[in-house]
């Protein structure tokens, strides 16, 4: 072994122990967990320990999980963009965006953190807080530009 190389154990039981506590503390993806047991196991270990997770019906199905953590990162306020780079990032398939809601979301923000009239100093503050939420262009223009 190298220096600074990780030693990494074949034990196919200390593996789905890991995998049940990394699950336990909350769901995962499968590509986080691969990721997540990789650092302390070897491949084919981890293969071995997600197929028996999923013989086991401990992972959920990705669609309900990504659909579950959109839910979750909507209530935060973030922007459309940003869940779908959270969910691509995890390994998980996108979700339908709605409109209005992110409409919403963003004047709700935007009230929020700035006042009701904007000079353009301030919507070009407020252009770039949304964008930095993950909010689409032509949202963050409806909602700074176009009367309510």
């Amino acid at each position: 072994m190298k220096p600074g190389e990780i030693e990494r154990s074949d034990n196919l039981a200390m593996a789905i122990d890991q995998l049940a506590r990394y699950l336990a503390r909350r769901e995962h993806s499968e590509l986080e967990l691969q990721e997540k047991l990789t650092r302390d196991f070897m491949p084919d270990t981890v293969g071995k320990a997600l197929a028996c997770a999923r013989e086991r019906k401990w992972l959920s199905d990705p669609a309900e999980l990504a659909e579950r953590v959109a839910v979750n990162l909507s209530a935060k306020r973030k922007g459309q963009l940003y869940i779908q780079n959270y969910l691509r990032r995890k390994g998980l398939p996108g979700v339908k965006a709605d409109e209005g809601q992110e409409l919403s979301k963003a004047r709700e923000l935007v009230e929020m953190r700035f006042a009701r009239n904007l000079d353009f100093a301030l919507k070009q503050k407020a252009y770039r807080f949304l964008a930095n939420r993950g909010f689409e262009d032509q949202i963050i223009k409806k909602v700074l530009y176009e009367k309510p």
